[in-house]
């Protein structure tokens, strides 16, 4: 088998190479520029840069995995959807990409659990979140990630399990490799999605309770100052609300658009799995990377008003670039 063929997927239908690859375009692109208005808002909002703002390591932790999907792993697959053979030099470099890809993607849900936990111990535990969580402890929690993140692979190196899917036309685990050969992968999927189900199952019961509670003990008081009334101390404020519903949102996107994806990658040895259907599961992960900015945006207010103030800024810059080019194109016709 020459070069040319290892690196060739399984025939698709020409509508299929068509619509995955257009599909797979307008996600990057969406994606990038929600990465873009996150990074901004995270380096400009005042609220983001205060010590108490914990979080934000971490949603620049899920920003940086979101890039490398969007900037290179989809669009190598877009390119290989289009040209008919994967866009590597040889197996040493597929090897690298399947590697960085189960890395990130590890990365991704271990980011996505911290930062499930960071709320779950801010809302039900808040004496415990106050003395032990700062911004150093997560800046700490994201390197420990990074590290847990680029060991989860190693076991699938070592079993000579990465390389070439024909079947989804990328580098990932190949078509060969059992289900044991990704079992770091698949713990580690289960136990974010486990983990998180958990942790905003309970931060939704505490919020519940709290509500009621408010109704029930405060006449004519609302907002955080019912809410401390009501518990003895402040529980939740709006912002953390807001946070919260995204998480939860973003939660039910990963149960959604990466489950499929990932018990086709564990039964395919036992079930034949067609290629377009593979290429549909891709684009669902694809997806699930690139509207977390999209979910900001809709339910949290802060967010959604740094992106309006930073368009209206491009827009700005545009214009005044175009004002500033007039005059000289007027006089060049002159």
């Amino acid at each position: 088998m020459n070069d040319t063929e290892t690196y060739t997927g399984e025939e698709l239908p020409l509508w299929a190479r068509a619509l995955f690859g257009t599909l797979h375009v307008c996600t990057s692109l969406n994606g990038v520029l929600g990465s873009a208005l996150i990074l901004t808002s995270l380096t400009r909002d005042r609220l983001f840069k205060t010590a108490a703002c914990t979080y934000t390591a971490y949603m620049a932790n899920l920003v940086i995995t979101d890039l490398y999907f969007q900037v290179y792993y989809f669009p190598s697959l877009t390119v290989g959807l289009v040209l008919g053979r994967y866009p590597v030099l040889n197996e040493t470099h597929c090897v690298f990409n399947a590697y960085l890809a189960m890395s990130c993607y590890s990365i991704f849900l271990l980011t996505l659990t911290a930062i499930s936990f960071d709320r779950y111990v801010r809302v039900c535990h808040d004496n415990v979140y106050r003395h032990y969580f700062s911004r150093k402890t997560s800046v700490a929690v994201c390197l420990a990630i990074w590290t847990a993140g680029c060991l989860v692979p190693l076991p699938a190196i070592m079993k000579d399990s990465l390389g070439f899917d024909s079947k989804a036309h990328v580098c990932f685990t190949k078509n060969t490799a059992t289900s044991s050969a990704s079992l770091p992968y698949l713990v580690t999927f289960t136990f974010s999605v486990l983990a998180s189900g958990f942790f905003s199952f309970r931060i939704y019961t505490v919020y519940r309770a709290a509500r009621r509670r408010v109704e029930q003990h405060s006449e004519g008081v609302r907002g955080p100052a019912a809410q401390e009334s009501a518990t003895g101390h402040k529980t939740l404020v709006t912002s953390d609300v807001a946070l919260l519903r995204s998480l939860l949102v973003i939660y039910l996107c990963l149960v959604l658009f990466v489950t499929p994806g990932s018990v086709a990658r564990g039964v395919r040895t036992k079930v034949d799995i067609p290629s377009t259907l593979y290429s549909f599961f891709l684009w669902l992960l694809s997806l699930n990377s690139s509207i977390d900015w999209i979910v900001y945006g809709l339910l949290n207010t802060r967010f959604r008003t740094d992106y309006r103030k930073i368009l209206v800024k491009v827009l700005q810059v545009c214009r005044l670039e175009a004002c500033i080019r007039e005059p000289d194109m007027t006089i060049t016709e002159s």
